[in-house]
């Protein structure tokens, strides 16, 4: 038997109210568990798009980046935040746990902002592959090899001379001038006549270390130190380098500080991942590589001369120093002096021939060193005594065309003052060059001929906007209007820095 019920108007005005005011309840959980999911989705998205990074980037230099024109030949932005819309609209097709509760459409993509590796006049790369040698390179580590390299670089400051030519300069100026006098023999400070100088400076010219170092030097110095039939040949058109073309640009204030830390990591990279002379690429554009990070040219053969050059100024300068500070080395020198310009009687002149005889002793044991060291040998930054090669009393037997410095236990390896000079880079020169080798090297690759190294995105950052239909706001009129859509915006980020 049924009973008659009824409700008044305020109870059913009341149930309608609490029932409204527990769907917007609802809803509002609901918006926010899509919120969350929303972000998870975004987060899933972007790391799927950053896992199609440049594939040979990573398996020859151990780098991550996505390349932003996908193996094209023009960089697009546009691309890849489609890419990111197809990885996100097939995430979100499928059903969670939440089935329809949780459904909802990617509605627009946004990029925000973006990082190219070139970007920061090349700080982003150098930090890039700093960050790659952290784990293998402790600090401490790092700071040893600061205070080794800071030293060559205080050395190379002083190589900056022309000591044997301005010696040769004055004893020539002296001796014309003593032609054009009256004829008379000049006392020296030890009361010797000109003509007994002359005597002694007779018995020298054999052996004199002025005129066999500008004797020397006439010929190239790839010739004195190495065997240049086994110079490699290869030699690449950087016309459309980094330097040279318009790059890419990112949308990211990107420059950076770099400090002596970063630089002695990014220093070890680049000595892990390029050849050089002593151990050189088969199968890359350029078979030493690092002497083109320092030298820059377009050849092998032109960086490795320009490297050379460099290295002997550096190895004169440090054995200078050795022989200024060996007392017998230095005696010897100004017995030598006075052989060769004792006839002037002037102690200036003197001194003049004697820093001469002193830059010529240490650039004859400088070409030994190159010698040594490009056949694998290390040789000290100062040398010791018992280190030291030549002796300038007996030129033609201790420089010889086949011999070649001692090699110290204590010294570098030629790859190692290759670092030293990265060190001393700028580090555009330093990054760009780097790049260059990357970029051309990767284009020997069938497939890879349109790899651009300032089309590949370090960082990226997306604005991410999202449309759901209410659920339950569907049975809550609010105004006499009812809920039509939820929209959300997420902001995503993803970098392959490591954080």
């Amino acid at each position: 038997m049924k009973k008659p019920g009824s409700i008044t108007i305020f109870a059913a005005l009341s149930l309608t109210l609490i029932l409204s005011f527990l769907f917007a309840l609802l809803e509002a959980g609901r918006v926010k568990g899509l919120q969350t999911y929303a972000v998870e989705k975004s987060r899933i998205g972007l790391e799927s798009v950053g896992a199609e990074y440049q594939r040979l980037l990573w398996q020859d230099y151990r780098l991550l980046c996505l390349d932003g024109s996908y193996g094209g030949t023009d960089f697009s932005m546009e691309y890849v935040s489609g890419v990111l819309k197809s990885w996100i609209d097939k995430n979100l097709s499928v059903r969670g746990p939440g089935g329809n509760l949780l459904s909802m459409q990617l509605a627009d993509v946004e990029t925000e902002k973006y990082e190219l590796l070139t970007d920061g006049e090349g700080s982003v790369f150098l930090h890039r592959i700093a960050e790659n040698m952290k784990e293998d390179l402790p600090f401490e580590v790092a700071q040893l090899l600061y205070e080794k390299y800071k030293n060559g670089t205080d050395e190379e400051n002083k190589s900056k001379m022309n000591c044997v030519e301005d010696a040769q300069a004055a004893i020539e100026d002296a001796k014309k001038e003593a032609g054009e006098g009256d004829g008379s023999s000049c006392a020296n400070e030890t009361g010797q006549t000109g003509e007994g100088n002359q005597n002694a400076e007779s018995t020298l010219s054999q052996e004199n270390p002025l005129d066999i170092v500008l004797n020397i030097k006439q010929n190239p110095l790839l010739v004195m130190v190495m065997d240049i039939n086994a110079i490699s040949g290869n030699a690449v058109d950087f016309s459309d380098s980094l330097m040279e073309r318009k790059c890419e640009r990112g949308t990211v204030d990107s420059e950076k500080k770099t400090g002596w830390y970063e630089k002695i990591l990014a220093v070890e990279y680049l000595g892990r991942f390029f050849s050089d002379y002593t151990r050189p690429a088969g199968n890359h554009a350029l078979a030493y590589e690092m002497e083109y990070i320092i030298g820059g040219k377009s050849s092998d053969r032109e960086n490795l001369e320009a490297v050379l050059e460099r290295l002997l100024l550096l190895r004169e300068a440090a054995n200078v120093t050795h022989i200024l500070a060996d007392s017998v080395k230095r005696n010897q020198a100004g017995v030598i002096a006075s052989a060769l310009a004792g006839f002037t009687g002037n102690p200036a002149i003197i001194k003049v021939v004697q820093a001469g005889v002193v830059a010529a002793w240490a650039y004859l044991e400088s070409v030994q060193d190159l010698r040594a060291l490009l056949q694998g040998s290390k040789i000290a930054l100062i040398k010791s005594r018992e280190q030291w090669t030549v002796d300038v009393e007996h030129l033609s037997e201790s420089f010889q065309r086949t011999s070649k410095a001692q090699d110290c236990s204590n010294g570098l390896s030629y790859t190692e003052y290759l670092k030293q000079f990265l060190f001393m880079s700028e580090v555009k020169n330093l990054s760009y060059r780097a790049m260059n080798l990357m970029e051309r090297n990767i284009r020997c690759t069938q497939g890879y001929q349109n790899c651009r190294m300032d089309y590949m995105i370090s960082r990226m950052d997306y604005s991410l906007h999202y449309a759901a239909k209410p659920f339950f706001a569907e049975f809550v009129t609010i105004g006499g209007k009812k809920m039509e859509q939820i929209k959300m915006v997420c902001r995503a980020s993803f970098s392959y820095e490591r954080r």
